[in-house]
């Protein structure tokens, strides 16, 4: 039987969380030990620490490997100076390559593309990626435009960010968002380059 991992667990959010909280609560558990435990099995008792020390390591390397956020509000940038028909290229070739057909529905307001691929189909909507702002009303004409298609899953990407009753309207409806640090990760095939200033595009 195999056993699935909570991403509740105080583990999971440790990974997530600065690696110096591991590490702070790791050296508390080794102190406490030492004071509490006979000198002889003090180095035992300590021991009960080493889990959180795995955690801090692991959590630092995966925080190291983080481009930092000057990097990418650089490639936020880029992708925002893109013309429609760089972008577009962009995201089609980004999902090619995550192993969907892609196809384009022009005169969709809803949606620009459709995905089909051998487990479910999908709508994308981006032409709206230089929208500093994203608001509820370009997610339901998203949410529509899958039920039209009768596709089982939708993705929106944006250069901007959410609101507060839009990210909710996300996680009502199970939408993908493709923003950000993700959004950069997506097109990172793409040789993004930050417009340098009086840069007209």
């Amino acid at each position: 039987m195999s056993v699935k991992k909570s991403n509740d667990s105080i583990f999971a959010m440790l990974l997530r969380s600065p690696w110096w909280a591991s590490a702070g609560i790791a050296t508390f558990i080794a102190v406490v030990a030492w004071a509490v435990a006979p000198a002889k099995y003090g180095i035992f008792a300590s021991m009960a620490s080493l889990p959180f020390w795995v955690v801090a390591a692991m959590a630092g390397f995966r925080q190291m490997r983080l481009p930092s956020d000057g990097h990418i509000q650089g490639k936020m940038q880029a992708i925002r100076a893109l013309s429609w028909k760089d972008f577009s290229e962009g995201i089609e070739q980004a999902l090619r390559k995550d192993g969907f057909v892609v196809s384009r529905l022009d005169g969709d307001a809803g949606a620009d593309y459709l995905l089909s691929g051998t487990v479910h189909t999908g709508v994308v909507a981006c032409k709206r990626w230089k929208a500093a702002t994203v608001g509820i009303e370009p997610l339901r004409e998203l949410v529509k435009a899958m039920e039209k298609h009768e596709a089982n899953e939708c993705i929106y990407v944006t250069g901007g960010t959410f609101t507060q009753v839009a990210l909710e309207f996300a996680v009502e409806n199970k939408i993908r968002l493709l923003h950000g640090p993700v959004l950069v990760a997506f097109l990172r095939h793409m040789k993004l380059r930050a417009p340098t200033a009086g840069t007209n595009k």
